[in-house]
């Protein structure tokens, strides 16, 4: 039966808690008298970080473990090190680090501070880019992160007045 392998379990599990961390950054954000706008913002980006990074900790997981563990990646029956492992070990870099960024930048983006804001708009932009191009090989994937990276720029584009920035 489709979604009840444990990889799949694990996802709703991570949404699941990154939804709740999200809910709790926001309240505690109100209660700093961070405005609504900026609290929503907050919890949105932090909720996103959160998932990207966890979900992306599983992948680089399991890839490691079937590397010890003598099993190779996909429908080989053995491990090799060739570029199918480097790209996937370093896709999960690069999906980790500008998730990361997000989730250390999210108390200053409550406080209204650009720097915060230009840098998780260019953490985003960042996801987008690696995540559309993997579309024709990996769907799911490709949707998912690119449509949490669209919601997120575009909360974050509508909100930059909230950051001192000018509307175009």
């Amino acid at each position: 039966m489709r979604g009840t392998d444990p990889f799949t379990i694990a996802a709703y599990l991570i949404l699941v808690i990154a939804i709740a961390i999200g809910a709790f950054f926001f309240i505690k954000a109100r209660k700093r008298t961070a405005s609504t706008v900026l609290s929503f913002v907050g919890a949105w980006i932090l909720l996103t970080g959160l998932l990207f990074t966890a979900l992306i900790s599983v992948h680089v997981g399991t890839i490691v473990t079937r590397a010890f563990l003598g099993k190779g990646v996909g429908d080989e029956s053995q491990f090799h090190y060739n570029f199918r492992f480097y790209s996937l070990m370093l896709l999960g870099f690069a999906i980790a680090l500008p998730s990361t960024t997000c989730v250390v930048h999210v108390r200053r983006l409550t406080e209204g501070n650009r720097c915060s804001w230009q840098t998780v708009v260019k953490s985003h932009l960042m996801l987008l880019a690696i995540a559309l191009p993997l579309f024709p090989i990996q769907r799911g994937f490709s949707i998912g992160f690119s449509a949490f990276s669209l919601v997120s720029l575009l909360m974050l584009w509508f909100s930059r007045k909230q950051f001192g920035l000018r509307p175009a």
